[in-house]
């Protein structure tokens, strides 16, 4: 019941993914190709459409076991939102900066915002 009742939920949707890195891994340099990545993903074709704003950087660590790393988008629908999800850019940017640099499995979310 409550998977339906999600998938016909309408709005805007918040996507966002906690990353918590191999310090042994995980370089400034890496984690700066990993920020601009990401962030070039804001002008790709069948991603920029959809994407009201996104953001990608470093946690601040103002409190205890939080992740290094935290991306978030929001998308103009769930549409928006599976568009980039499945598209080439977003999945090489995951294979290519995100998977070499974890530590441990991210933790994602995706909310409805609500108007």
């Amino acid at each position: 019941f409550f998977s339906q009742f999600l998938c016909h939920m309408s709005g805007k949707v918040r996507h966002t993914v906690f990353l918590w890195f191999n310090p042994e891994v995980a370089t400034p340099e890496k984690i700066a190709a990993l920020e601009q990545a990401a962030q070039s993903l804001k002008a790709v074709e069948g991603i920029s459409e959809g994407l009201i704003s996104y953001y990608a950087g470093q946690d601040l660590k103002l409190l205890p076991d939080q992740p290094d790393f935290v991306i978030s988008g929001d998308f103009a629908s769930q549409e928006a939102y599976q568009s980039y999800a499945k598209h080439p850019a977003h999945t090489e940017m995951i294979a290519n900066f995100i998977k070499p640099l974890l530590a441990k499995p991210p933790v994602r979310a995706q909310i409805v915002l609500k108007d």
